[in-house]
């Protein structure tokens, strides 16, 4: 009962990170395109804020991510066996 409950918890953090990602930066990747300034996919204008917050959230996603399915994978396998 305790792995359900832990791979609930795991795959809710997953969906947590991707979706704040999802609707914080629509327009993803933001990114440097000049002196001080900053861009979306589309190139909508961004504040260095916004770009702060969007690497940390790119970091997070990226870290986050591969532990969670690393996580699941082993608790499923443990479940099975």
């Amino acid at each position: 009962m305790s792995r359900k409950i832990l791979s609930g918890a795991i795959g809710i953090a997953m969906l947590c990170v991707f979706a704040y990602g999802i609707v914080q930066f629509p327009d993803a990747p933001i990114h440097s395109c000049g002196q001080k300034s900053y861009c979306g996919k589309q190139g909508q204008s961004h504040t260095y804020e916004d770009y702060v917050a969007y690497s940390y959230w790119h970091t997070a996603f990226f870290c986050v991510w591969p532990i969670g399915l690393l996580g699941l994978v082993l608790l499923s396998r443990r479940n099975s066996a």
